[in-house]
């Protein structure tokens, strides 16, 4: 199983917040940051969540329920209590692909400075070259929410 970011997932998981918050949410950014993620991601993405049914996300008050969320989607969590006023929200992309081409298990660093596990696979460029092609991992920009458990 590879791990990954996916900005669908990112949105699917603040569009979760609903539930805790109410329907229809329209979300107010408190720096450009946010403003910049919202207009570029939430906004564009938000409407085609509905269509993407391998798209899974929770949001609740619970912390059983969340780690029940989570480790029934494959990641170990644990989280023993949600301070009052926050809630935890989390959103998974399961999609099962088969590669066309088989890959090697690599490290990279993430913008934490931590390293992480990632495909690497041989491919060829448009000029028919190999080419050596890496996943990255993103650090995208926190979103604007109202309040939240990291």
């Amino acid at each position: 199983m590879t791990h990954g970011y996916c900005p669908y997932t990112t949105v699917a998981a603040v569009k979760a917040a609903d539930k805790m918050l109410g329907p229809d949410r329209a979300w107010r950014p408190v720096d450009k940051v946010q403003a910049g993620w919202l207009e570029r991601f939430y906004r564009p993405i938000v409407t085609e969540l509905p269509k993407i049914p391998e798209i899974a996300s929770n949001a609740t008050y619970v912390p059983e329920e969340h780690v029940a969320f989570l480790k029934k989607h494959g990641w170990d969590a644990d989280i023993p209590t949600c301070p009052p006023g926050q809630f935890l929200t989390a959103a998974v992309f399961d999609l099962l692909v088969k590669w066309k081409t088989p890959g090697t298990s690599v490290k990279i660093r993430g913008a934490d400075g931590k390293f992480y596990p990632a495909p690497s696979w041989r491919m060829t460029s448009g000029s028919g070259r190999p080419t050596m092609a890496r996943s990255s991992l993103a650090s995208p920009p926190r979103p604007a929410t109202a309040s939240g458990c990291r």
